[in-house]
């Protein structure tokens, strides 16, 4: 049981027999009062990356792009197109300002999961960054950020902005 992981398997490769026992799944089973803070803590600002996501996907102004009424109204917010890669740094500032990393884990999905497979990219895939959001349209906000102390959380929301405005 004390024995470091790199050396266990340098071991058997060398052909010694180890044995394993349950003191690693023992130790994961309970979490002490200080980890479980931690993970509240990291799970709390992925909830406040996904409020900021909310609040601003509320905030966006609806815009005809060709006045032809034919595509749906494009979202813009602070005088811009609010874009996927907007939104997506948006959330990752916010969790930056509850001291977590986003880990490379915020990901902005846009349609629904057959207009994602029709993508080159796969449904798991997030839109190109510069894609202007348009109301009507499901956009899903996924967020695992990572606390200081190595926990992460993870929370997904779906949005649909109404082309009246509001979400």
């Amino acid at each position: 049981p004390t024995i470091p992981h790199d050396a266990a398997v340098y071991l058997e490769r060398a052909g010694y027999e180890l044995q394993s026992t349950a003191a690693v799944g023992t130790a994961r089973a309970t979490k002490a009062p200080g980890e479980v803070a931690a993970i509240r803590s990291v799970q709390r600002a992925a909830g406040a990356g996904l409020r900021r996501a909310e609040r601003l996907l509320a905030a966006a102004e609806c815009r005809e792009s060709d006045g032809s009424g034919e595509t749906p109204p494009t979202l813009r917010w602070n005088d811009a197109s609010l874009t996927v890669g907007r939104l997506r740094r948006a959330v990752n500032a916010e969790l930056a300002a509850r001291g977590v990393r986003s880990a490379g884990n915020t990901a902005v999905s846009v349609g629904t999961d057959s207009d994602r497979a029709a993508t080159p990219q796969g449904p798991a895939a997030t839109a190109p960054s510069e894609r202007p959001l348009r109301a009507g349209e499901p956009v899903s906000v996924a967020v695992a950020p990572r606390g200081p102390q190595g926990y992460h959380g993870a929370l997904a929301r779906t949005f649909v902005v109404d082309s009246d405005g509001g979400w």
